[in-house]
């Protein structure tokens, strides 16, 4: 079983919430919400500065609850909008 409480939700703190990086999967929310992995984005979801993972886009200017909603989980996206992260 994979512990998440490890790691750190924005893997590089010199990004601001309006900068866009430069890969694809920025944060581990990105490559969870990309591949469909569930219940990891609602772990990720509890942890500190998840918000700002939820702000962050990647290369292509999408967030993770963009990438969320291109595999049709609604559900998901929806959880995964910053004003939604810690309700």
């Amino acid at each position: 079983m994979l512990d998440v409480t490890a790691v750190t939700v924005v893997s590089s703190a010199a990004c601001t919430v309006t900068e866009r990086t430069s890969c694809e999967t920025p944060t581990l929310l990105h490559l969870a919400a990309k591949y469909e992995l569930r219940q990891l984005c609602y772990r990720l979801l509890d942890l500190p500065d998840s918000a700002h993972a939820c702000r962050l886009s990647n290369v292509h200017g999408r967030r993770p609850a963009q990438l969320a909603a291109a595999n049709r989980l609604d559900d998901l996206a929806s959880r995964l909008t910053p004003q939604n992260v810690g309700a």
